[in-house]
C-alpha cells in the first residue's frame, strides 16, 4: 500500500525527533510516580503524541513537498500516509501506556476498570484533536500558509490544554474517590463503554477528515 510508503517518508522527514521520544516516555514515566498516578503518566504521552503527529507539515517545506509530488502516486496516497503517520504516534503511545498500567499493577498499584477508560477518552480526544490540527494545516496549505508562529501554537496548544484538562479532571476523581470509593467502580464498566465508542465515533472522524483533505488538495499543486 502506497499510503504506508509515505508513511514511512514522513518518519524519515522527522527521524530526530524519534530518537527523544524514550526520553519524554521517562519523563511521564518520571511524573506518574511522583503524582503515584499512572493516568498522569498516560495523559503527558498523548500530549507529546499529539505534538509530534503534526511534525511533518514543520520541516516538510517546498523542497520536499515538490518531492512528494514527484514520487508515484495519488494524492489520496499522500494524505493517507499521512493520517498514518499520525495515528502510528498516537497507537504506539496508547500501546506504552498500557504496558505502563501493567508495570503499575505489579508494582502494587492496582488498576481499575475506570482508569482504563479514562485512558480510552483520553485517546479518543486525542485523535479527534490531531484530526482538527491536520483539517487546519491542510486547509490553509503547508506551502501558502505563512504564519509559522500561528501553526505552531495550533501544533502545540490543543494537546497542551487536553493534558491539564486530563490532570484537572484526575484532581476532581480524587476528591470524589476520597468521599466515596466504590462510586466509580460502579460505573466502571459503562465508563469503559463510552470510553470504546468515543474512540470508534473518533476514528470515523477521521476518516471522513482525510477525505475532506484528499478533495481539498486535489484542488492544489502541493501535498
Amino acid at each position: 500500500m502506497r499510503a504506508v510508503h509515505f508513511m514511512k517518508i514522513d518518519y524519515a522527514i522527522v527521524r530526530q525527533q524519534v530518537y527523544f521520544l524514550p526520553i519524554f516516555y521517562g519523563i511521564a514515566m518520571i511524573m506518574g510516580i511522583m503524582q503515584k498516578s499512572v493516568l498522569i503518566t498516560c495523559s503527558y504521552m498523548l500530549f507529546i503524541a499529539v505534538v509530534f503527529a503534526t511534525s511533518p507539515f514543520g520541516p516538510c517545506a517546498k523542497k520536499e513537498v515538490g518531492f512528494l509530488v514527484l514520487l508515484p502516486s495519488t494524492v489520496k496516497d499522500r494524505v493517507a500516509g499521512r493520517f498514518l503517520y499520525g495515528l502510528s504516534y498516537i497507537a504506539m503511545t496508547f500501546v506504552v501506556s498500557g504496558f505502563f498500567m501493567v508495570v503499575y499493577d505489579l508494582l502494587g498499584y492496582p488498576i481499575a476498570s475506570w482508569m482504563v477508560a479514562f485512558c480510552l477518552l483520553n485517546l479518543a480526544i486525542g485523535i479527534f484533536l490531531m484530526t482538527l490540527e491536520f483539517l487546519f494545516l491542510y486547509l490553509f496549505g503547508a506551502g501558502k500558509f505563512n504564519g509559522q508562529y500561528l501553526a505552531g501554537i495550533v501544533r502545540t496548544l490543543p494537546g497542551m490544554v487536553m493534558f491539564f484538562l486530563a490532570t484537572y479532571c484526575l484532581g476532581k476523581i480524587e476528591e470524589v474517590t476520597a468521599v466515596d470509593g466504590n462510586e466509580l467502580a460502579k460505573i466502571g464498566g459503562k465508563l469503559l463503554g463510552a470510553g470504546v465508542g468515543a474512540v470508534a465515533a473518533t476514528l470515523v472522524i477521521l476518516c471522513a477528515a482525510m477525505v475532506l483533505c484528499v478533495k481539498v488538495i486535489e484542488k492544489r499543486d502541493y501535498v
